[in-house]
Order: C-alpha cells, then sequence, then structure tokens
C-alpha cells in the first residue's frame, strides 16, 4: 500500500495488518464500564505462561518454547509493563522488558499488543546477530468469570537492523494468563 501524502513511505504486508490493529486497539481503548455497575472492572496484575513453535516460519530452524512474563496490575493510560524470559527447547533464550496494549471491545474478549527489548542468546537455534532484540506480540484471549484468560498468541522477535544480517523469528503458541488477585469479570 502506497501513501499519498508520503511518496517515499511504503506499508507492505505485516507491518500494515499490524497497524490497522494498533488503529482498532486506540479507537477502542477506553475504560469499560458495565450497566449493572458504577465503577469500572479494576485489571488485576498476571502471571502469563506461554508455549507453542519458535520460529514457526523456519522449517529447519522449527523447535518448541516456553514464556513466562509478569504483568503488574498498575497502568500508565492504557500500556501496562511486562517483563518475561523466553526458552526455546534449542537453547536460545531472552530476558526482556516492555509494555502491553490491552484492549477489551466486548467483557469476555482481550486483544492485546505489546512490544519489549531485552537481551538476546541464540543458543543452537537461530542466529539473530545481536544481542539486544525487540519483541512484538498480539494476543487474542476469552476471559473468564475468574479472570483468567486463555488464548492464542503470535510474536515476532528482530534486531530492527541493527545487526547484520536481520533474520528475524517469528512464533506461535497458546497463552494463558492468570490473575494475581481475584476478580469477578462478568
Amino acid at each position: 500500500m502506497h501513501l499519498g501524502c508520503c511518496p517515499t513511505v511504503k506499508i507492505t504486508g505485516y507491518r500494515a495488518a499490524i497497524a490497522v490493529i494498533f488503529i482498532y486497539i486506540w479507537i477502542f481503548q477506553k475504560e469499560r464500564v458495565h450497566a449493572q455497575d458504577s465503577i469500572p472492572i479494576p485489571e488485576p496484575g498476571y502471571l502469563v505462561i506461554s508455549g507453542g513453535l519458535y520460529s514457526c516460519l523456519d522449517t529447519w530452524a522449527t523447535t518448541g518454547f516456553f514464556n513466562f512474563q509478569l504483568v503488574p496490575g498498575c497502568k500508565w493510560w492504557v500500556l501496562r509493563p511486562q517483563a518475561g524470559f523466553l526458552i526455546s527447547f534449542s537453547g536460545a533464550y531472552m530476558i526482556y522488558a516492555g509494555v502491553t496494549w490491552p484492549a477489551r471491545p466486548v467483557k469476555w474478549l482481550l486483544i492485546e499488543t505489546g512490544a519489549a527489548m531485552g537481551y538476546y542468546e541464540n543458543g543452537e537455534g537461530i542466529n539473530l546477530a545481536y544481542p539486544l532484540e525487540f519483541r512484538l506480540s498480539l494476543s487474542v484471549l476469552y476471559r473468564f468469570r475468574n479472570s483468567v484468560q486463555l488464548g492464542v498468541e503470535v510474536v515476532h522477535i528482530s534486531n530492527a537492523d541493527m545487526g547484520m544480517p536481520n533474520p528475524g523469528t517469528e512464533s506461535v503458541g497458546l497463552i494463558l494468563q492468570l490473575p494475581l488477585r481475584q476478580y469477578k469479570a462478568y
């Protein structure tokens, strides 16, 4: 897609999809007040556990992974802090920190994007060519009445052309968010 106002900027493929998702979340990001409540439901902090296929688009390097995250209950504007640790079955690992941007279009659905940066070590897996890596994530989760959230997550990790080459890697997996405090969601 070519933007008419900026003749030198081109947005293609997955970049356009990410831009549309961020715009959607920005438009619908407001505190939800349910009809029977007079105040918004407070968001608890979460312990996040996920796992699935690491380097899922590189058939020769595909392996499994586990990811552990802590998302405190505090927030700044619409952003929530996150800190995590990812480890793949091939020995690659990443320690990262950043922010998440949750949006709840309806009370039982959560669409969450995240951006983080951290230290990456490739182990015997794909070499991302630089120790500082950036992690972008998109999650779609179902929220149960006890605030537990379950869904799928897609993650992209790359060095943002800070080191050459910049192969990047994608992961897809199941994600489970366990509340640190219990709130009845609806």
